[in-house]
């Protein structure tokens, strides 16, 4: 070999994009594989760099006795090479490289075009390997499950789910797209590149290529939520106080922006400024609907907003659209409820703050008159006695504690009172004698008026006694009316203001009975009569027996 085979590697490696080495590496290797499968021998290739030589090796041992002529020679031959070698050395006898023939040259060149493309694989691999995440422009070169596109010294996949929903390729339409991932396959096929138009990166790297102010860092992107073919949100802030964010990524008229949507082929793109504030953040992520109010719950993560109510779908967008990419470009939940729904909400809590604060004063008010009301007097010695005493034994009953210091008069009296039930019937016989006496003379007097007057004026007194004659019967049907109320107002307040329990004797149950009698007070009962009473239900004995204790309470007999 010579100079001659320099130029040769050197022109094959221009050709290939290839080191110059790794030509020479595969030219070593090839003819090496070569030799060993011509001789079934071992050999040595070396490559001499300043002068372009290639030298072919035979490596055998040295031993006293040869029985593998190929791989072995004896001890006087190895020394006459390799002057003091011994038997256990390894001696390299140079061989002439045209001597392999025609089938191992075949071989050679096989073995050297199947490492060139091996070096060739490796290198797209390793080149594209560090371009992943960058855009790229390339040609469609054909169309079927996926589209092929020709980088120029690679070809790339463009899968379908990789693809903007509507759009359609035809042979040789340029498009960008981004490298998502470069796979190396395992049959010794080129490295698979994965192309993608979907993913928000995509989006970030266009606005980085129009807008040179995110190029240079003086606008930020701080975050990206998009929705491929539909919609996409991105955050913008400026770490300058004089540049605007998102005048710089819309550009003059919108040059910018819009050099990305045909990009995108349509695709609609909000461009919010940031902000730290989530209620702010939220508002502004929740365009194009307009936001009223937002409050926020940094305990859970989560902004609730108020919407017009002719807003509220597109607030929330098509299948949610515009809400979900509201959530994913800020990071919180977000509850979206209309101006109305607000004000239902607003009404029902203050209902039921309502509610529960009149539950609570009407508990107060109930507990304050609870314990404004005095306990009555050892109640409880009063029940047990009522459980065994009856009226007939009323005179042997205990007296409230109040009244145990005039026990002993009052019995005397009651035992006074039987005493006098006699004398008591016969005034009472002599008072309904004396009662029949005023009907009479009554009766007299009306039969001497009616002779003094005359006919004409007994129908005038007829006309007028009927018309008396209605108003008393309304006066009765007020006065029955005035009765059931009366009754009906029966409670505990009358128990309270009643002095019927001053009465030896007396309890509740009885109490009742007398004020439902119409007998509420002590008076009541001294200014009555037995057969009052009586008429009104109240037993014979009971009647008399009230009377005088209350006359008795009076200092007075009736």
């Amino acid at each position: 070999m010579n100079r001659e085979l320099i130029q040769i590697l050197e022109q094959v490696a221009r050709e290939k994009g290839l080191p110059v080495k790794v030509i020479v590496e595969a030219v070593v290797t090839a003819i090496e594989l070569a030799a060993k499968k011509r001789d079934k021998s071992r050999f040595d290739v070396e490559y001499e760099e300043t002068t372009g030589t290639l030298h072919l090796y035979a490596i055998k041992e040295v031993v006293e006795t040869v029985t593998n002529p190929k791989l072995e020679i004896d001890l006087e031959a190895a020394q006459k090479l390799k002057p003091g070698a011994v038997v256990g050395d390894e001696v390299f006898i140079e061989r002439d490289i045209s001597d392999l023939g025609r089938i191992s040259a075949q071989k050679a060149k096989q073995i050297i075009s199947q490492k060139v493309k091996e070096a060739e694989k490796r290198k797209v691999y390793e080149l594209y390997q560090d371009r992943i995440g960058d855009v790229v422009i390339g040609n469609v070169q054909r169309v079927d499950n996926g589209v092929t596109v020709d980088l120029g010294d690679a070809e790339a996949i463009l899968p379908r789910r990789e693809q903007i929903p509507g759009e359609f390729y035809k042979r040789g339409d340029t498009i960008r797209a981004l490298i998502t991932d470069v796979r190396m396959s395992s049959s010794g096929k080129w490295p698979q590149i994965i192309l993608s138009r979907t993913c928000d990166e995509f989006l970030i790297r266009l606005f980085e290529i129009e807008v040179p102010e995110i190029a240079e860092g003086i606008v930020e992107l701080m975050g990206v939520a998009r929705d491929s073919g539909g919609r996409s949100k991105i955050g913008v802030s400026s770490v300058d106080r004089n540049v605007d964010p998102v005048g710089a990524c819309v550009g003059l008229r919108g040059a910018r922006i819009q050099s990305i949507v045909r990009e995108l082929r349509g695709e609609k793109i909000d461009i919010i400024e940031w902000s730290d504030e989530p209620e702010v953040l939220v508002a502004r992520a929740m365009t194009p609907a307009k936001v009223q109010s937002a409050s926020v719950d940094y305990a859970d993560q989560i902004v609730d907003i108020v919407v017009p109510d002719d807003e509220l779908a597109l607030a929330i967008g098509k299948r949610g659209q515009n809400a979900k990419l509201a959530v994913r470009l800020t990071k919180w939940k977000i509850n979206i409820i209309s101006e109305s729904e607000r004000r239902a909400a607003v009404q029902e809590s203050f209902e039921k703050a309502l509610s529960q604060t009149e539950f609570e004063d009407a508990e107060e008010t109930n507990s304050q008159t609870e314990a404004a009301l005095p306990e009555p007097a050892d109640e409880t010695p009063q029940e047990e006695v009522g459980e065994f005493e009856s009226e007939e034994n009323l005179n042997d009953s205990p007296l409230d504690d109040d009244d145990r210091d005039d026990d002993d008069d009052q019995n005397e009296n009651e035992e006074g009172d039987d005493d006098d039930l006699d004398d008591d019937d016969d005034r009472n016989e002599n008072e309904e004698d004396d009662d029949d006496d005023l009907d009479d003379d009554d009766d007299r007097n009306e039969n001497e008026e009616d002779d003094d007057d005359d006919l004409d004026d007994d129908d005038d007194r007829n006309e007028d006694e009927e018309d008396d004659d209605d108003d008393l019967d309304d006066d009765e049907d007020r006065d029955e009316e005035d009765d059931d109320r009366d009754d009906d107002d029966l409670d505990d307040d009358d128990l309270e203001e009643s002095d019927l329990f001053s009465l030896p004797g007396m309890e509740g149950d009885m109490v009742e009975q007398l004020i439902e009698a119409g007998f509420p007070f002590i008076e009541d009962i001294m200014m009555s009569t037995v057969e009052d009473m009586i008429s009104a239900g109240i037993d014979e004995h009971l009647a008399r027996k009230l009377l005088d204790m209350a006359q008795n309470l009076g200092g007075g007999n009736r």
